[in-house]
């Protein structure tokens, strides 16, 4: 009887708790949601900032072209520059669509954060409820198993995205952070005209005589943009989209194995109703 009344004090305490959860949104921000949070407006922050640089490193790339116009005139267009600069010009646009879908695929998991987060509560207070009446009146043991998975689906709701923010936040500072710092301040440098213009390689490059080490020049500068945007891609959709659909997937075969008609499952959702109703 004593464990009886325990139990029961726990599952109304989980119940109000859950009730207020849903009711009050405030009352959910324990530490796991503020971090969560914290890491998504961040990883927006981020995408956000990397597409502006990407619309900066577009207009470098433009101005680059105009400018090979110029230094193209009575030169064989073999030589041309401006041969290098349509596929950084590609890269830069394939980045930029890229950076879109990491802000769309940010933006909606932090609606889905607050769904779930509210979902998930709910199920937790339906069940909580349910296995007050289960404790105390034993009628309803047959059902208990249902409403048990229940409360494991509210469970996994709740932590679905704060587990995945915290794979990410742990992926990102302890690898990724480096080469997101070192391509971000090189992008960020020579995004414009005027940083360009009063930048060391490219006003030397147009005194130059020699049009093939003008070429040669602005392939290695070339060849470093290539670098930096290769790294935040690689960064980003790992960051962004893999981590994401690892995480889904792994959830649905979470779910999948809660509500299937897996026998050992069934067994274990018998088996802890069962000590429920003893104790």
């Amino acid at each position: 009887m004593p464990g009886k009344i325990i139990l029961s004090v726990l599952l109304a305490a989980l119940l109000f708790f859950s009730v207020f959860a849903i009711t009050k949104p405030e009352i959910r921000k324990t530490v796991l949601v503020e971090r969560t949070t914290e890491y998504l407006d961040t990883n927006m922050e981020r995408t956000a900032v990397s597409f502006a640089v990407s619309r900066g490193v577009n207009a470098l790339v433009s101005f680059l072209q105009d400018a090979d116009l110029e230094m193209g005139v009575g030169v064989s267009a073999q030589f041309s520059p401006g041969e290098f600069l349509d596929p950084l010009n590609d890269m830069v646009e394939r980045f930029s669509w890229l950076m879109l879908l990491c802000f769309t695929v940010i933006g909606v998991e932090k609606i889905l954060f607050e769904i779930f987060q509210s979902i998930g509560f709910f199920l937790l207070a339906f069940s909580s409820l349910f296995f007050l009446l289960c404790i105390w009146w034993k009628k309803v043991f047959n059902y208990s198993n249902i409403f048990l998975k229940f409360a494991f689906l509210g469970l996994i709701l709740i932590c679905w995205i704060p587990a995945q923010a915290a794979i990410g936040d742990l992926m990102h500072n302890n690898y990724l952070k480096p080469d997101y710092e070192q391509a971000q301040t090189f992008l960020k440098q020579h995004d414009s005209k005027n940083e360009i213009e009063s930048s060391g390689w490219f006003g030397d490059m147009k005194s130059m005589l020699s049009v093939k080490e003008r070429v040669e020049n602005l392939k290695n500068a070339a060849e470093e943009y290539y670098d930096k945007i290769m790294n935040l891609i690689v960064i980003f959709t790992l960051e962004s989209i893999l981590l994401p659909l690892v995480t889904l997937f792994a959830g649905l075969k979470i779910l999948s194995f809660t509500f299937g008609r897996n026998t050992k499952m069934n067994e274990l959702a018998n088996h802890i109703t069962r000590k429920i109703l003893k104790g």
